[in-house]
């Protein structure tokens, strides 16, 4: 009895974990979810601080809301279930950013500067200089006749024990100085006799050396000129091997472009048949059926628009343009949509509103997974794929 009023009780457990789950998927499937977006931009230009945008999803009655969005430069997420506030996640801007520690660190560390000491404006040897030659000056400072040249000579006039005035002294300084130029004579000639003896030699080794290498290049030239003939037929040959490698080359490129050319048409001929083929003709009638209604069901029921916008590129801002202006037939709403080919700019404002059951986009899913048009085009899809790999 314990045991099947234990099992009793796990029953109605899971028989009630079943059917919350089962409300939670009906909530999910059949309460309408209704979206909101907004996007205003006076001045145009693509930056954060010009843009406030959002975009809100919200259930029945408000009961989960879900908003993210952008304002003042800054992004924010938050989501509530009832009143109660899940999370909210707001992004801070640049300037309110907080300063890291590493950067607070810095400003507050003293900048040290170099202190020049004064020792190494002064030199304490320069004053030993001047002390120097102040006791030189003093010297001779009692005798104002002594010069320059008494001062570089230690020997004061009338110090000399020889007589200058004798004639004997005389015809000996004059023989002394006339043997003291002979030398010097005889000196200055052999040093310029060794010096062009060393030219001369230098001229001959010169000499010697220019003949050994006029020698060599004859040998060199009359060995090229030996080889000539054959260096001639190995570029004749190398000249032909390139000439054959060139002409192989060009047979493979051109044998590869053929091949390549064959198989581009060939798949065409498959691209042909498959989008001409029976699959095909029967699946597109019957997607875009199922397309046309889930636009009727996910239709805007609010739109206003006044937008000037360009990408900064002409081809993309055309491209946007035909898609704008597809939706505004496909919704039947009117858009105010004004492209600029030559700026990146988004200037205006746009608010739309709707609702829309998840239960009619996820059966029509199902209705076209389980079409035999749809299970005929697969078929014939992978037969496309198969035949492309192998052409």
């Amino acid at each position: 009895m314990i045991f099947l009023h234990i099992l009793k009780i796990t029953g109605i457990v899971l028989l009630c974990i079943l059917a919350f789950i089962l409300l939670v998927l009906l909530y999910i499937l059949l309460v309408p979810i209704g979206y909101r977006i907004s996007y205003h931009n006076a001045a145009g230009e693509l930056a954060a601080d010009m843009i406030k945008a959002e975009a809100c999803v919200h259930t029945l009655f408000r009961t989960v809301r879900f908003r993210a969005g952008l304002k003042d430069g800054r992004s924010f997420k938050s989501l509530k279930i009832l009143w109660i506030e899940i999370f909210r996640n707001e992004d801070q801007s640049d300037d309110e950013k907080e300063p890291s520690p590493d950067a607070e660190k810095k400003q507050k560390e003293p900048q040290e500067t170099e202190i020049l000491s004064e020792d190494l404006f002064y030199d304490n040897d320069h004053d030993l200089d001047l002390n120097f030659l102040e006791k030189q000056a003093g010297i001779y400072k009692d005798d104002p006749d002594l010069t320059a040249e008494a001062v570089k000579n230690p020997e004061t006039p009338g110090n000399t024990d020889e007589d200058e005035g004798s004639p004997d002294t005389e015809k000996e300084e004059e023989w002394t100085g006339l043997i003291e130029r002979a030398i010097s004579f005889i000196d200055s000639f052999n040093g310029k006799s060794l010096e062009l003896q060393e030219k001369a030699a230098d001229k001959s080794w010169q000499a010697i050396d220019a003949v050994n290498n006029a020698a060599e290049k004859t040998e060199q030239a009359f060995e090229y000129v030996n080889r000539a003939p054959e260096n001639i037929g190995k570029a004749a040959e190398n000249f032909g091997n390139k000439a054959k490698e060139s002409a192989d080359s060009v047979k493979e490129k051109a044998g590869s472009a053929k091949d390549k050319a064959l198989s581009v048409k060939k798949k065409a001929k498959l691209s042909y048949r498959f989008i001409s083929g029976r699959a095909v003709k029967e699946f597109a009638p019957f997607a875009l059926k199922i397309v046309k209604k889930l636009l009727h069901h996910v239709r805007i029921r609010k739109l206003k628009a006044d937008l000037r916008v360009g990408t900064g590129e002409p081809d993309t801002t055309g491209y946007l343009t035909g898609a704008v202006a597809a939706l505004s037939a496909a919704f039947k709403k009117h858009i105010s949509f004004t492209p600029d080919f030559e700026n990146a700019i988004a200037k205006g404002y746009l608010e739309c509103s709707g609702h829309v059951c998840l239960i009619v986009p996820v059966f029509c899913g199902l209705k076209v997974l389980f079409s035999k048009e749809f299970r005929r085009f697969k078929k014939t899809y992978k037969k496309y794929r198969r035949l492309m790999k192998k052409a």
